[in-house]
């Protein structure tokens, strides 16, 4: 039964609930026997309803709704979903990238964000902050974001239970990455080695800044490599980014643990003993300008 804003819950025993909305701009959107749905534009909350917990909130802010306008889903994957999303204060669109992760992870899924926060060159995205968000206990979210495009519309739905935390990371919004430049550049014409010379100088630069922050990135490849004005490249995702081992003051291999993208191992990567250093990242710089230089599909790239 609604009464204001407040869903009074009978049960069989003859005692009940109170579940408070204290949001104006909150409304409840529909009740199940124990379920209740709230709107809150752009989001949209189901929470299933305990069997007697008087006087409980149902409401939870999220720092990301509040402060952002989602404008649309720039890539969803194993390493999280990526958001265009205006900021409400500074009206500046950015990149939100959003990890769900469990909380014995979160020190390890902070790895990302504090690389970037070390980082200050131009052929690196830049990093505006992070924040870690954790809904209270008896809540399950659902968090639903659809948007039409040209031919589809695309669903963006996440539950997560009470034990569950989101990280999020604010970064400079790039437009598209070298993966697509790629494939919408096939031709020796719109490859030329002048064009393609001055774009892998910046990859180069990008990659020789993070070896001299004592870091070896462990995943380059074209999709982690984005265009921002022009021709104007810079490196993302520091997922998996490690600490170079140094010994003596020189660079020793480290355990590799299989992290990153196969295709892009370096030999040391792909062996037996499976070890990483700063020269896997200078491989793989080998095959991304191989890859820049001439036409090649996926099935062809995996023999190679």
């Amino acid at each position: 039964m609604l009464c204001g804003s407040t869903l009074l819950v009978f049960h069989e025993d003859l005692s009940y609930s109170t579940y408070e909305i204290d949001q104006p701009s909150y409304s409840i959107g529909g009740v199940e026997p124990s379920r209740v749905y709230l709107n809150a534009p752009p989001l949209f909350f189901s929470h299933d309803l305990p069997g007697v917990h008087k006087n409980l909130h149902l409401i939870f802010l999220f720092r990301f709704s509040e402060e952002f306008e989602i404008k649309t889903i720039l890539g969803s994957g194993g390493g999280g979903t990526v958001f265009k999303a205006m900021n409400k204060d500074d009206k500046w669109n950015y990149a939100v990238k959003r990890i769900h992760v469990n909380p014995k992870n979160v020190d390890q899924a902070l790895e990302e964000a504090r690389a970037m926060a070390r980082f200050d060159h131009a052929g690196i995205v830049r990093y505006h902050g992070t924040w870690v968000e954790k809904p209270p206990p008896m809540w399950q979210v659902k968090f639903v974001l659809q948007y039409m495009c040209s031919t589809q519309t695309i669903i963006v739905q996440l539950d997560y239970n009470c034990n569950s935390f989101f990280i999020y990371i604010q970064m400079q919004l790039c437009y598209y990455s070298l993966a697509t430049w790629l494939n919408n550049n096939k031709t020796s014409e719109s490859r030329a080695l002048s064009r393609v010379n001055l774009m892998f100088k910046q990859i180069v630069e990008g990659v020789k800044y993070i070896h001299s922050k004592k870091l070896i990135h462990r995943d380059l490849k074209p999709p982690n490599i984005l265009f921002c004005d022009g021709d104007v490249l810079k490196i993302c995702d520091m997922g998996i980014i490690v600490e170079q081992k140094m010994v003596n003051g020189r660079e020793r291999s480290t355990a590799h643990n299989e992290a990153g993208t196969k295709v892009y191992y370096s030999p040391e990567q792909s062996g037996c003993m499976g070890t990483v250093s700063t020269k896997s990242d200078v491989f793989t710089l080998g095959l991304i300008f191989f890859e820049l230089c001439t036409v090649i599909d996926y099935e062809d790239k995996v023999k190679v």
